[in-house]
Protein backbone atom coordinates (compact mmCIF):
# COMPACT_ATOMS: atom_id res chain seq x y z
CA UNK A 1 0.00 0.00 0.00
CA UNK A 2 1.73 3.36 -0.70
CA UNK A 3 2.25 5.98 1.49
CA UNK A 4 0.83 9.46 0.76
CA UNK A 5 3.88 10.96 -0.95
CA UNK A 6 3.53 8.00 -3.56
CA UNK A 7 -0.16 8.70 -3.50
CA UNK A 8 0.64 12.17 -5.07
CA UNK A 9 3.70 10.92 -7.12
CA UNK A 10 1.40 8.80 -8.66
CA UNK A 11 -0.75 11.73 -9.58
CA UNK A 12 1.77 13.41 -11.41
CA UNK A 13 2.48 10.22 -13.49
CA UNK A 14 -1.34 9.84 -13.92
CA UNK A 15 -2.09 6.64 -12.56
CA UNK A 16 -4.72 5.31 -10.36
CA UNK A 17 -5.00 6.30 -6.66
CA UNK A 18 -4.37 3.13 -4.74
CA UNK A 19 -5.46 2.60 -1.35
CA UNK A 20 -4.35 5.61 1.26
CA UNK A 21 -2.01 4.88 3.87
CA UNK A 22 -0.84 8.08 5.33
CA UNK A 23 2.59 8.98 5.48
CA UNK A 24 4.11 9.57 8.95
CA UNK A 25 2.85 12.78 10.04
CA UNK A 26 5.22 15.48 9.78
CA UNK A 27 7.11 16.58 13.07
CA UNK A 28 5.74 19.91 12.99
CA UNK A 29 4.51 22.17 10.76
CA UNK A 30 6.70 23.46 7.32
CA UNK A 31 8.98 26.19 8.32
CA UNK A 32 9.81 28.86 6.22
CA UNK A 33 13.01 27.23 4.90
CA UNK A 34 11.09 24.38 4.09
CA UNK A 35 9.03 27.00 2.05
CA UNK A 36 12.03 28.51 0.67
CA UNK A 37 13.52 24.98 -0.69
CA UNK A 38 10.36 24.11 -2.02
CA UNK A 39 9.79 27.27 -3.73
CA UNK A 40 13.39 27.19 -5.17
CA UNK A 41 12.78 23.57 -6.55
CA UNK A 42 9.71 24.73 -8.16
CA UNK A 43 7.05 23.38 -5.94
CA UNK A 44 3.40 23.43 -7.38
CA UNK A 45 5.04 23.80 -11.13
CA UNK A 46 2.45 23.33 -13.81
CA UNK A 47 -0.32 23.60 -11.17
CA UNK A 48 -3.04 25.87 -10.46
CA UNK A 49 -1.34 26.66 -7.15
CA UNK A 50 2.00 27.45 -8.71
CA UNK A 51 1.74 31.92 -8.66
CA UNK A 52 0.15 31.72 -5.61
CA UNK A 53 3.01 29.30 -3.86
CA UNK A 54 5.76 31.60 -5.63
CA UNK A 55 4.17 34.88 -4.12
CA UNK A 56 3.28 36.29 -7.61
CA UNK A 57 -0.53 36.99 -6.71
CA UNK A 58 -2.83 36.61 -4.37
CA UNK A 59 -6.27 37.63 -3.66
CA UNK A 60 -6.17 40.69 -0.64
CA UNK A 61 -8.47 42.13 1.99
CA UNK A 62 -9.33 45.84 0.85
CA UNK A 63 -10.93 48.11 -1.93
CA UNK A 64 -9.89 49.67 -4.93
CA UNK A 65 -10.33 53.79 -4.85
CA UNK A 66 -12.37 54.79 -6.92
CA UNK A 67 -10.87 58.18 -7.88
CA UNK A 68 -7.38 57.01 -8.60
CA UNK A 69 -7.97 52.95 -9.42
CA UNK A 70 -5.37 52.10 -6.71
CA UNK A 71 -6.27 49.26 -4.62
CA UNK A 72 -5.69 49.20 -0.79
CA UNK A 73 -5.12 46.70 1.63
CA UNK A 74 -7.58 47.27 4.43
CA UNK A 75 -7.70 45.22 8.02
CA UNK A 76 -10.86 42.86 8.63
CA UNK A 77 -11.27 43.84 12.28
CA UNK A 78 -14.91 45.08 12.93
CA UNK A 79 -16.16 43.55 9.68
CA UNK A 80 -18.86 40.66 10.21
CA UNK A 81 -17.61 37.45 9.47
CA UNK A 82 -20.38 36.56 6.55
CA UNK A 83 -18.80 39.74 4.64
CA UNK A 84 -15.31 38.28 5.07
CA UNK A 85 -16.04 34.89 4.54
CA UNK A 86 -17.72 35.99 0.91
CA UNK A 87 -14.94 38.55 0.29
CA UNK A 88 -13.71 36.40 -2.62
CA UNK A 89 -16.17 37.31 -5.17
CA UNK A 90 -17.07 41.03 -3.62
CA UNK A 91 -14.93 43.31 -5.43
CA UNK A 92 -16.14 45.62 -3.17
CA UNK A 93 -13.99 44.19 -0.04
CA UNK A 94 -11.03 42.39 -1.97
CA UNK A 95 -8.50 42.39 -5.24
CA UNK A 96 -6.65 39.96 -7.16
CA UNK A 97 -3.17 41.77 -6.61
CA UNK A 98 0.17 41.51 -8.81
CA UNK A 99 2.50 41.32 -6.15
CA UNK A 100 5.37 41.48 -8.70
CA UNK A 101 4.88 45.33 -8.83
CA UNK A 102 6.82 47.19 -6.40
CA UNK A 103 3.79 48.56 -4.35
CA UNK A 104 3.13 45.23 -3.16
CA UNK A 105 7.04 44.39 -2.14
CA UNK A 106 6.31 44.41 1.53
CA UNK A 107 3.75 41.41 1.45
CA UNK A 108 5.01 39.41 -1.67
CA UNK A 109 7.49 37.23 0.35
CA UNK A 110 5.42 36.89 2.96
CA UNK A 111 2.26 35.70 0.93
CA UNK A 112 4.75 33.64 -0.77
CA UNK A 113 6.09 31.97 2.01
CA UNK A 114 3.13 31.24 3.85
CA UNK A 115 1.32 29.81 0.99
CA UNK A 116 4.01 27.25 0.42
CA UNK A 117 4.17 26.63 3.75
CA UNK A 118 0.40 25.57 3.70
CA UNK A 119 0.75 23.93 0.57
CA UNK A 120 3.36 21.30 1.64
CA UNK A 121 1.00 20.52 5.11
CA UNK A 122 -1.95 20.41 3.18
CA UNK A 123 -0.17 17.44 0.62
CA UNK A 124 -0.11 15.56 3.98
CA UNK A 125 -3.60 15.26 4.44
CA UNK A 126 -5.84 13.94 1.62
CA UNK A 127 -8.95 16.06 2.60
CA UNK A 128 -6.78 19.30 2.81
CA UNK A 129 -5.39 18.57 -0.59
CA UNK A 130 -9.23 18.38 -1.72
CA UNK A 131 -9.81 21.36 -0.22
CA UNK A 132 -6.87 23.63 -1.05
CA UNK A 133 -7.28 26.40 -3.59
CA UNK A 134 -6.03 29.84 -3.05
CA UNK A 135 -7.49 31.40 -5.83
CA UNK A 136 -11.04 30.72 -3.50
CA UNK A 137 -9.19 32.77 -0.73
CA UNK A 138 -8.93 35.60 0.39
CA UNK A 139 -6.07 37.12 2.55
CA UNK A 140 -6.08 39.75 5.24
CA UNK A 141 -2.61 41.64 5.28
CA UNK A 142 -3.52 44.53 7.64
CA UNK A 143 -5.58 42.91 10.53
CA UNK A 144 -3.94 42.98 14.19
CA UNK A 145 -4.99 40.87 16.66
CA UNK A 146 -7.82 39.82 15.09
CA UNK A 147 -10.95 37.77 16.60
CA UNK A 148 -11.70 36.22 13.42
CA UNK A 149 -8.57 34.00 11.82
CA UNK A 150 -10.47 31.95 9.09
CA UNK A 151 -13.79 31.41 7.92
CA UNK A 152 -15.05 29.36 5.46
CA UNK A 153 -18.47 30.32 3.17
CA UNK A 154 -20.15 26.84 1.65
CA UNK A 155 -22.42 28.85 -0.20
CA UNK A 156 -19.91 31.12 -2.22
CA UNK A 157 -16.92 28.69 -2.00
CA UNK A 158 -14.89 31.30 -0.48
CA UNK A 159 -11.98 31.55 1.97
CA UNK A 160 -10.98 33.90 4.51
CA UNK A 161 -7.39 34.10 6.37
CA UNK A 162 -5.47 35.98 8.44
CA UNK A 163 -1.87 36.46 7.29
CA UNK A 164 0.09 38.33 9.39
CA UNK A 165 1.02 36.61 12.73
CA UNK A 166 2.39 33.33 14.15
CA UNK A 167 -0.58 31.20 12.69
CA UNK A 168 0.61 30.90 9.15
CA UNK A 169 -1.76 27.90 9.01
CA UNK A 170 -5.43 29.31 8.92
CA UNK A 171 -5.58 28.55 5.22
CA UNK A 172 -4.88 24.93 5.55
CA UNK A 173 -7.63 24.71 8.72
CA UNK A 174 -9.78 26.68 5.96
CA UNK A 175 -8.94 24.16 3.28
CA UNK A 176 -10.01 21.17 5.12
CA UNK A 177 -13.31 22.91 5.72
CA UNK A 178 -13.58 23.01 2.06
CA UNK A 179 -12.19 19.78 1.23
CA UNK A 180 -15.03 18.51 2.99
CA UNK A 181 -17.65 20.47 2.19
CA UNK A 182 -16.62 19.31 -1.81
CA UNK A 183 -17.26 15.36 -0.36
CA UNK A 184 -20.58 16.50 0.95
CA UNK A 185 -21.69 16.94 -2.74
CA UNK A 186 -21.32 13.22 -2.83
CA UNK A 187 -25.34 12.41 -2.05
CA UNK A 188 -23.37 8.63 -1.23
CA UNK A 189 -21.39 10.17 1.28
CA UNK A 190 -23.82 12.65 2.67
CA UNK A 191 -27.19 10.69 2.56
CA UNK A 192 -28.85 9.61 5.67
CA UNK A 193 -26.52 6.44 5.99
CA UNK A 194 -23.67 7.69 4.19
CA UNK A 195 -20.16 8.08 5.33
CA UNK A 196 -20.98 11.69 7.60
CA UNK A 197 -23.64 10.40 9.28
CA UNK A 198 -21.18 8.04 11.13
CA UNK A 199 -18.72 11.34 11.71
CA UNK A 200 -18.59 13.54 14.09
CA UNK A 201 -19.09 17.25 14.28
CA UNK A 202 -17.43 18.99 11.45
CA UNK A 203 -15.49 21.11 13.28
CA UNK A 204 -14.01 18.13 15.54
CA UNK A 205 -12.71 16.47 12.18
CA UNK A 206 -10.96 19.58 10.82
CA UNK A 207 -9.36 20.20 13.96
CA UNK A 208 -8.24 16.40 14.52
CA UNK A 209 -6.73 16.06 10.61
CA UNK A 210 -4.84 19.27 11.24
CA UNK A 211 -3.30 18.08 14.36
CA UNK A 212 -2.70 14.50 12.86
CA UNK A 213 -2.27 15.16 9.08
CA UNK A 214 -0.10 18.75 9.04
CA UNK A 215 1.88 19.05 11.77
CA UNK A 216 -0.33 20.03 14.51
CA UNK A 217 0.01 23.55 14.24
CA UNK A 218 -2.91 24.37 16.63
CA UNK A 219 -1.07 23.20 19.55
CA UNK A 220 -0.99 25.43 22.14
CA UNK A 221 -2.71 28.06 20.35
CA UNK A 222 -4.38 29.03 23.40
CA UNK A 223 -8.41 30.10 23.63
CA UNK A 224 -11.50 28.16 22.27
CA UNK A 225 -9.06 26.46 19.37
CA UNK A 226 -6.72 24.65 21.92
CA UNK A 227 -9.86 23.34 23.76
CA UNK A 228 -11.52 22.26 20.54
CA UNK A 229 -7.92 20.41 19.53
CA UNK A 230 -8.15 19.03 22.39
CA UNK A 231 -11.52 17.21 22.19
CA UNK A 232 -11.07 16.22 18.86
CA UNK A 233 -8.14 14.68 19.89
CA UNK A 234 -9.91 12.68 22.53
CA UNK A 235 -13.25 12.00 20.67
CA UNK A 236 -11.83 11.06 17.38
CA UNK A 237 -9.02 8.76 19.20
CA UNK A 238 -12.10 7.08 21.11
CA UNK A 239 -11.63 4.32 18.44
CA UNK A 240 -14.83 4.54 17.69
CA UNK A 241 -14.44 6.67 14.23
CA UNK A 242 -11.21 4.71 13.24
CA UNK A 243 -12.91 2.98 10.27
CA UNK A 244 -14.94 6.52 9.23
CA UNK A 245 -12.12 8.39 9.33
CA UNK A 246 -9.93 6.22 7.04
CA UNK A 247 -13.01 5.89 4.68
CA UNK A 248 -12.74 9.75 4.87
CA UNK A 249 -9.42 9.73 3.27
CA UNK A 250 -10.01 7.10 0.85
CA UNK A 251 -12.99 9.15 -0.47
CA UNK A 252 -11.01 12.81 -0.79
CA UNK A 253 -7.79 10.71 -2.58
CA UNK A 254 -10.19 9.52 -5.08
CA UNK A 255 -11.69 12.73 -5.80
CA UNK A 256 -8.36 14.54 -6.24
CA UNK A 257 -7.58 12.10 -8.33
CA UNK A 258 -10.32 12.20 -10.33
CA UNK A 259 -9.90 16.20 -10.73
CA UNK A 260 -6.84 15.71 -12.08
CA UNK A 261 -5.88 12.18 -13.38
CA UNK A 262 -3.28 13.28 -15.56
CA UNK A 263 -1.20 15.28 -12.86
CA UNK A 264 -0.56 18.91 -12.41
CA UNK A 265 -1.85 21.53 -15.39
Amino acid sequence: MAGIGEFFQNLIGGQAAPEVELAPPPASYPTSQDALEARKYGFGYGSGNEPYIQGDVARIFGHTRSATGEFVPESGQGFPVRTLSSATDNPLYSGNVDLRTPAAAPIKETMGTALAQAALAANRSPVAALGFDPSRATFDVEIQNPTTRGAYSPSGDSIYSTLPGPQPSNIVHESIHRGLQELRKDPKLNGPFGLFSRLPDEEMIVRYLIAKQAGDPEKGIGGEGEKQRADALRVMESGAYGRALQELNQAAANAYAARRPGGPR
